[in-house]
């Protein structure tokens, strides 16, 4: 059934899960101050590199949606998915008090946006709450849709889910 020999798939498979591995002993030991204090300048990297591959990405299985370094490659979309709940994470820690007596977003029905002060009232929540929240979401989902509708359907969703969650 099979011809050739199947031990290079399993020592492949087993380096990744060896790296993998040593990737989540050492992550454990880096502090939360640490991912707060760089999760921005990670997450604005990532976006250098999805636009980058974005225009220059390396096509696989008829894709251009990997990124090449070396000999290696891997997709950019699934570093942006962690890093786009992190951001996210981050961004609804730092906004929990506007959140918690306020929507996440502001009513779309315009009788709502009526008199000046539900003007004011619902552009503090865009200002505050929806674009510091929508804007990572919006950006990798737009470099990310071109290339793999698949990753950016699990941005979206689990975007969606956060926001249903919040609500």
């Amino acid at each position: 059934l099979f011809a050739g020999d199947m031990t290079h798939y399993l020592m492949s498979h087993f380096k990744h899960l060896l790296g993998g591995a040593i990737m989540v002993l050492f992550l454990q030991y880096v502090s939360l101050d640490w991912w707060r204090k760089w999760s921005s300048t990670i997450f604005f990297i990532t976006i250098l590199i999805l636009g980058v591959t974005a225009v220059y990405g390396v096509a696989l299985n008829s894709a251009p949606r990997w990124f090449g370094i070396a000999n290696n490659t891997f997709q950019p979309s699934y570093l942006a998915k962690i890093m786009l709940v992190m951001i996210l994470a981050i961004q609804l820690s730092e906004r929990q008090k506007y959140i918690s007596d306020r929507p996440l977003l502001p009513p779309l029905n315009p009788q709502r946006w009526a008199t000046e002060k539900d003007k004011e009232r619902n552009l503090r929540i865009l200002i505050k709450t929806s674009l510091p929240i929508l804007m990572p979401v919006a950006l990798v989902c737009i470099l990310v849709f071109p290339s793999n509708f698949s990753n950016f359907s699990a941005l979206f969703s689990t975007y969606s889910l956060i926001e249903s969650v919040i609500s």
